[in-house]
């Protein structure tokens, strides 16, 4: 390995003795633009800090050149630095004439009155309005404070004035960022301004004579402490403290501070070239012959400690941490190529050549935007050191393997222009706006190419998600150091990784906080993220201790403080639920809460004069939830009494205390009892058997709404020998379990496990990567893979869902809602089992099945829809047309109606066994009422034979008593029904004529049709059931009676009900639950469907002798169990009612008032079916 080059003679004197200024360009104020923007509601979102560098304002202002990281002779950027020659460089820092524009040139602007109206219109993002200046002293800085007075000192008098403002107002506000970022940069300013003396250009004077150094120091030392300085003003603190540095020790020093810089600022180009700038002076100086004794000793160690290897090593990582900038990569690689490789444009040997081409070959497989210039160097380096043909065929293979990456810069050329200018111009709105679009342009080509097949994603630059996704982590890293502010690009990046489970996440969120310290959302984000990562207490503690000691959370609000504790208590309470966990631990959590409620309560009453800030009792409920984990229900208990006078105004409080009390209230042990209780006791033990029917449970109906979509986990890998209960038992330490569903997988185990809590579903991500059974598991957030169904044909089952869903993955469940309280629902939610299958069938939305425009969308239970009917939310502007030819066609209405106005669409449900026919009635919807009520006058007119029925259609309502009978009921001629007219004078339809009471006989023959199904799951509809029952004949009624878990079927003859009663006698509409025929008298004594419920049931009252019955449901005797085997009595067939008094089930032959049926009855009645 070859040293780098040694420095010229100019390498041994002081650093800032051969710095110059340069200054070119003309400067483009920054204000101009700001001003424009005031009124934007991005204002608060994107607009940098008001001191922002002038650099930063306008990037053609070029500051001095103060220091051995500013290359003292200005060269053009564009040019690539390996081309240039050698010897017209200044000696290891040809490289850094860009860095030159990263230096502040001019005085800062001295800021406003404290009393004006924009002096806060741009602080740091995300903050309240009415907290611009954090408005709060609670930070814990350094107790040391800075001199309130600058007279006398080297400042212009101006600038001494300012300062001692500023000064004033960071000991009134110490967590103004705006004030600590002016103070560095004034004094910043008279560090230049004495070094390099502007009325004497050619002066250079000692910068450690500078007489407000050590206020410099401090206040760069005390902001760091607060926030991320930013690459800038870190450039800033680097180029100060390298002209300061004479000694080893101070050379050490800022190579240290450059480590941490390019650390903090992750992927920075500028401090990467200024670390590996300043390493390379550091090995220079080293290298030169010493002036004296004592400096040859410094110097020998300084050759240990600035040696060749930790040089390249350095350089090996900047070319690495900065590869993924599209725009800037080729500064540093460059100069690592030219740093490692010297001589790579002459002969070289084998070994060292094959070196140099495997660096060359794998940067042309990296896009960057000066790839051809990379290219004519590699041709250069090919050229001097392979054979002639051999170049050829070494070229064509390079051009041939890197097509694709010229592609992939080819498709982002126009927006890394775009990003470009806006940069340039120094508009931070326009650099926002493009970086946005950029950002939402990846994520589409992602979505884009995971949707094509196999083959057509061969053809694309970028193949897999792997690929996309880093190009999309490199864009985020970059505009996060180009707006280190900007709250939502944190977030939205965080939010990105999390989804893929990315291990660079965490570090992602350390950066956020150190740049956002005010959000107390990204602070919780980084608490979870310590405890997924399995840290040690010490290390997630100090994150705590971090959020909270600096006084950001409070100057940003209570509830940005009340963020962090929240996240903060519930790792101390799930610390104590650890297998491991110590006494230690429970006194830490229960210290640890305590304090974090006291803290934000004394925030709270110190900032608005209230101890109430949170409805939610989020801290108290910690608390609560740590006692109940302890055992400690009366504690619990008096932690809800105590907050009654603070929050009793809240009905979100007396709801948890209600559940509270309903979960443990049978694990509490009360001393005394009411008397009435005991009784109530003794009594439940005296009923009758028949009446052992308990009501459902106040636990049951008090269930809060189930959150399937955030409270679900995957796990996957799990040994297909691991039994079902060990994996509950394993997971139920992160939260009570609701519901775990077992998914197919080929050789291993899969199961979705549904949490109470979407936090408790976050914790079980600590079980990701942990070893279970001998494997290791998987284990991710199981949302964004459920959709929500609706406007389907009303008869589709489970089985025409999954047929429709299916060729878009594998379905892991279809639940259909129940019909209890609206027998009209009509909806689904199907489960995927990733979210990328479920996305994918979105494109289902808006296809048509049956006449009907199906709407399919990802769940989100937060939003709650009734389902809407076809002519349902119109305002009065569809109508309703009966008694139509049943041959009339869409068109044909259309042209007859058109005349009065507008169409906006026409509903004509369809004949189900004759295509070609409707049904006789259609609804049209106009653009306006007043087209809508001319149309009426159609009302009683001919149409092709026919006079129409036209009245206003109503909403078809599930809860109106017209829904109810429509549901109920419908006309025997072919299930039309009828909407009743708004006109007065208009004769009434024969199926509105008042029908006559029905005989003794006809409700007999009726009785005979009509069969009962019980057991019926309370999620089939009217109309799934009637299309099951249309196999086996025509059917005249379906009645839903949910209430009794089951419904009744009226057929067109009693040969059809005495087929379909031994049909649907065990039939399945959903899996594994049989339905059962019964009379109608059984039906009616049933109960509803009971859901198993996850909570724990009530313990029943101990019978004699201390023997608690079992929980059991006793229902009625099934009819029909008679011995042998035989078929038992049915309604439908012509039998009467079974006797329920009969113990041996057989029934009796006797029909409710008529003569006794035989077996020669029943054979009449199925030869007469035939």
């Amino acid at each position: 390995m070859s040293a780098p080059p040694v420095p010229s003679s100019t390498g041994s004197q002081a650093p800032h003795q051969f710095a110059q200024r340069t200054s070119s360009g003309t400067s483009v104020p920054f204000n101009a633009a700001r001003a424009g923007a005031a009124g934007s509601p991005l204002a608060r979102e994107i607009l940098p800090p008001s001191s922002i560098p002038a650099h930063i304002h306008s990037p053609g202002q070029r500051p001095v050149n103060s220091s051995p990281l500013i290359s003292p002779v200005p060269t053009d950027s564009t040019q690539p630095h390996f081309l240039r020659n050698p010897s017209t460089s200044t000696p290891s820092m040809d490289t850094l004439s860009d860095l030159a524009s990263m230096q502040q040139s001019a005085r800062p602007t001295p800021p406003p009155a404290k009393n004006s109206s924009s002096s806060n219109g741009s602080h740091r993002p995300g903050m309240p309005a009415e907290r611009l200046s954090f408005d709060i002293n609670m930070v814990e800085t350094p107790k040391q404070l800075m001199r309130s007075d600058y007279a006398g000192s080297s400042l212009p008098l101006q600038s001494q004035q300012t300062l001692a403002e500023l000064v004033a107002l960071v000991r009134e506000n110490s967590a103004s960022y705006d004030a600590h970022t002016q103070i560095i940069k004034i004094l910043h300013q008279g560090l230049m301004d004495h070094t390099y003396p502007p009325d004497t250009p050619d002066a250079r004077n000692n910068p450690a004579d500078y007489d407000l150094l050590p206020e410099l120091r401090q206040a760069r030392e005390t902001a760091d402490k607060l926030f991320a300085v930013g690459e800038s003003l870190w450039l800033d603190w680097l180029h100060a403290e390298s002209m300061l540095a004479q000694s080893i020790d101070a050379r050490v020093a800022v190579m240290e501070l450059c480590k941490r810089a390019v650390e903090e600022e992750y992927g920075s180009v500028r401090l990467w070239q200024t670390y590996g700038d300043w390493l390379l002076h550091c090995y220079n100086w080293a290298n030169e012959p010493a002036a004296s004794a004592a400096q040859n000793e410094e110097k020998m160690l300084g050759r240990e400690l600035f040696n060749v290897d930790q040089v390249m090593s350095v350089w090996e990582d900047a070319a690495s941490s900065t590869g993924h900038d599209l725009a800037l990569s080729h500064e540093v690689w460059n100069k690592f190529l030219r740093t490692r490789y010297p001589d790579f444009e002459s002969k070289m040997d084998e070994d060292r050549a094959a070196l140099v081409l495997d660096l060359f070959q794998s940067r042309l497989q990296a896009p960057h935007a000066q790839w051809e210039s990379t290219f004519q160097a590699f041709s250069s380096f090919v050229s001097a050191n392979f054979a002639p043909d051999h170049y050829e065929q070494i070229m064509a293979g390079t051009l041939r393997d890197s097509a694709a990456v010229k592609a992939i810069w080819s498709a982002r050329e126009v927006l890394e222009a775009n990003l470009l200018r806006a940069i340039e111009s120094g508009d931070k709105y326009a650099e926002y706006n493009c970086s946005v679009e950029y950002i939402a342009w990846e994520k589409n080509e992602q979505v884009r190419i995971s949707r094509l097949g196999k083959k057509d994603r061969q053809r694309e630059p970028i193949q897999d998600a792997a690929a996309s996704a880093r190009m999309i982590n490199a864009l985020y890293q970059r505009i996060e150091l180009r707006l280190p502010s900007v709250l939502s690009i944190w977030e939205e990046h965080a939010d990105y990784l999390a989804e893929r489970q990315s291990p660079g996440l965490l570090d992602l969120l350390r950066r956020a906080t150190r740049h956002c310290p005010w959000s107390g959302m990204l602070w919780k984000r980084l608490l979870l993220a310590s405890e997924l990562a399995k840290e040690s207490f010490q290390e997630t503690e100090a994150i705590q201790q971090s959020a909270t000691r600096t006084g950001m959370l409070d100057a940003a609000g209570t509830e940005e403080l009340l963020k962090v504790h929240e996240a903060w208590c519930g790792y101390l309470v799930r610390r104590t639920r650890n297998q491991d966990a110590s006494e230690e631990d429970d006194d830490v959590a229960e210290m640890g809460i305590r304090t974090s409620i006291e803290t934000v309560q004394g925030l709270a009453a110190k900032l608005d004069g209230q101890a109430v800030v949170d409805p939610e009792f989020r801290l108290q409920r910690k608390y609560i939830e740590y006692l109940k984990g302890q055992g400690r229900f009366d504690n619990a208990r008096q932690q809800f009494d105590d907050a009654v006078e603070s929050y009793g105004g809240s009905y979100r409080f007396w709801l948890r205390y209600y559940e509270f009390e309903m979960e443990v209230a049978e694990n509490l042990h009360i001393g005394k009892r009411k008397r009435d209780d005991e009784e109530d006791d003794a009594d439940a033990t005296k009923r009758p058997r028949n009446e052992d029917v308990p009501a459902h449970s106040v636990e049951e109906a008090a269930q809060p709404k189930r959150d399937r979509e955030h409270a679900s986990i995957l796990v996957q890998h799990i040994p297909v020998s691991t039994p079902e209960a060990r994996v509950r038992q394993f997971f139920s330490k992160c939260g009570q379990i609701m519901g775990l569903k077992a998914v197919k997988e080929e050789g291993e185990r899969s199961f979705v496990i549904e949490f109470q809590e979407a936090d408790q579903a976050q914790y079980a991500l600590s079980r990701h990567e942990v070893d279970f059974e001998g494997a290791t598991l998987s284990v991710t957030l199981n949302t964004g893979n459920t959709l929500y169904v609706t406007n389907y044909p009303p008869a589709a089952d489970e089985s025409y869902i999954r047929d429709l869903f299916t060729p878009y993955g594998e379905i892991i469940s279809v639940r259909f809602p129940s019909l209890k309280a609206n027998k009209h629902r009509r909806f689904c939610y199907v489960e995927f089992k990733t979210s990328s299958q479920a996305h994918a069938a979105l494109e289902l939305n808006g296809q048509t099945r049956d006449e009907l425009e199906l709407t399919v969308a990802i769940s989100n239970p937060a939003i709650k829809k009734e389902r809407e009917n076809a002519h349902s939310s119109a305002g009065g502007r569809a109508i309703f047309i009966g008694q139509l030819p049943f041959k009339a066609s869409e068109a044909e209405i259309e042209e007859v109606f058109s005349q009065y106005g507008e169409i906006e669409k026409t509903r004509m449900p369809r004949d189900p066994q004759v295509k070609s026919k409707n049904k006789g009635i259609c609804f049209i919807t106009y653009v306006d009422l007043t087209s809508a009520a001319a149309a009426l006058a159609m009302n009683g007119q001919d149409f092709q034979g026919r006079k129409l029925k036209v009245n206003m259609a109503q909403d078809d309502k599930p809860n109106s008593v017209r829904g109810k009978s429509a549901s109920a009921s419908a006309s025997v001629n072919g299930g039309r029904s009828v909407s009743p007219a708004l006109n007065g004078n208009a004769a009434p339809s024969s199926a509105q004529q008042p029908k006559p009471k029905p005989t003794k006989g006809d409700l007999e023959e009726q009785r005979t049709r009509t069969i009962a199904l019980a057991y019926l799951p309370d999620t089939i509809n009217e109309a799934q059931i009637r299309a099951r029952a249309e196999r086996i004949g025509g059917v005249l009624k379906v009645m839903l009676r949910t209430e009794h878990a089951g419904c009744l079927i009226e057929f067109e003859s009693a040969a059809d009900a005495g087929i379909a009663a031994l049909e649907l006698d065990g039939h399945e509409f959903v899996e594994g639950k049989k339905t059962r025929v019964v009379t109608q008298e059984e039906l009616k004594g049933m109960t509803a469907e009971t859901k198993d419920a996850p909570a724990k049931k009530k313990k029943a009252p101990a019978g004699p002798g201390g023997m608690v019955p079992s929980s059991v449901v006793r229902r009625p005797a099934q009819p029909g169990a008679r011995k042998g085997g035989h078929l038992g009595q049915r309604t439908g067939l012509g039998f009467g009612k079974a006797n329920a008094n009969d113990s041996g089930g057989g029934g009796t032959a006797n029909g409710e008032g008529g003569p006794k049926k035989s077996n020669d009855d029943f054979r009449a009645l199925l030869e007469g079916k035939k």
